[in-house]
């Protein structure tokens, strides 16, 4: 990887991506587009036109599709009013229209490390500075936040932490102590709760044993880009949550922001209607895909030293220890050039470990079992 200047302001971190590589043959263990896997029933769906040209435009969304989305949280014994619902195009925008409102140029949010990388780019297209707090893997395989370098983080310019829950790529949750503890946290120092629990339908066990819910001011993050494997729709939604005042001291600032640029669109919105309706086979058609590659990749490296799973509790990306004696990036790097085969590095993730890969569950048996025996021998030739 390499910074990319695009202004003294602005900067992006360039993925390596191999150009000019026979891509014949490759296995690519990072593919996380669900739609070249399965197929939706949703592009069967035939629309009447009238629904297209009759244009009502609301700053919190469509209210069919709301009802849709309130149903949605029920069916996990979570009760919200749809009047706490804004919808967007997707979770990056919604966190973009979230910055708008809670922070000025110069203010901080934290994020998590490990974690998706989509949140440094935001935070420098509204001209912010972030600061990652650590994940720390415990012996029993359990993600926790480090509180005592998360307080070290503090300044009057923190206004938003992130919490990605489940985690992305760990597949983690925090647990009952770790919730209570970062809700005193945040309510201590007035910072804003932001969760984006986009992988929440995919979960490897009893979703029972978790909780979700937080008694703070906060905002969830979703969308039918993960919870329905269609990110083409363009369709997510921010839910409010807290105390009345709070919720009608912010809500006429979600409700300028979205009327102002009311991204989304009718089409996608009468389309999400039958989705939330027909495509439950879908996501459980995801879920068990995910489930069958984890267990197999477990069964395939289970008499390996040499790779290491994590476990992961929920969604569809996996990380693995790699022993090498060479840098993480190296050893994916060659792995592509020699063996023709895609992971990424760990490092892309801000894992504090060096010898990470990560793949994504959501392929097919065949290329799990093509792509680490090819992993296997690579190393093996070390």
């Amino acid at each position: 990887m390499k910074k990319i200047q695009i202004s003294e302001k602005f900067s992006y971190t360039e993925l390596n991506t191999n150009e000019g590589r026979n891509q014949k043959g490759c296995i690519d263990l990072t593919e996380g587009n669900p739609t070249k896997f399965i197929l939706s029933k949703a592009k069967k769906i035939k629309f009447k036109i009238n629904k297209f040209y009759s244009y009502s435009p609301d700053p919190h969304g469509q209210a069919n599709v709301r009802q849709k989305i309130k149903k949605y949280y029920k069916s996990k014994n979570r009760k919200i009013n749809i009047e706490d619902l804004f919808l967007t195009t997707g979770t990056s925008e919604s966190i973009s229209y979230i910055i708008k409102i809670f922070c000025n140029p110069n203010d901080t949010i934290l994020i998590p490390s490990p974690g998706y990388p989509i949140f440094e780019y935001l935070s420098d297209f509204e001209n912010l500075n972030f600061k990652y707090y650590k994940l720390i893997n415990n012996n029993e395989g359990e993600w926790k936040i480090d509180f005592a370098y998360l307080n070290t983080l503090l300044n009057d310019k923190v206004k938003i932490l992130i919490l990605v829950n489940p985690n992305n790529p760990t597949g983690s949750v925090l647990n009952k102590d770790q919730l209570n503890e970062l809700e005193k946290f945040l309510l201590k120092n007035n910072i804003l709760l932001l969760i984006d629990e986009v992988f929440i339908d995919y979960n490897h066990v009893p979703i029972k044993n978790f909780i979700f819910n937080f008694n703070i001011p906060c905002i969830y993050l979703n969308g039918i880009s993960k919870s329905f494997g269609l990110p083409g729709i363009k369709l997510g939604w921010i839910l409010i949550n807290g105390s009345l005042d709070f919720k009608e001291k912010i809500k006429p600032y979600f409700e300028i922001i979205c009327d102002t640029y009311l991204t989304v669109s009718t089409p996608s919105q009468v389309l999400a209607i039958s989705i939330f309706k027909n495509e439950l086979k879908r996501q459980k058609k995801i879920k068990n895909i995910i489930i069958k590659n984890y267990n197999e990749i477990k069964k395939i490296v289970s008499s390996n030293s040499f790779l290491i799973p994590y476990k992961i509790d929920f969604g569809w990306y996996l990380p693995l220890r790699v022993e090498t004696s060479i840098s993480i990036d190296t050893f994916t790097e060659y792995l592509f050039q020699e063996m023709n085969v895609k992971v990424y590095s760990g490092k892309l993730f801000h894992f504090q470990e060096d010898k990470i890969i990560v793949i994504c569950l959501l392929t097919n048996k065949k290329n799990i079992q093509e792509g680490f025996k090819r992993l296997n021998q690579f190393i093996s030739s070390f």
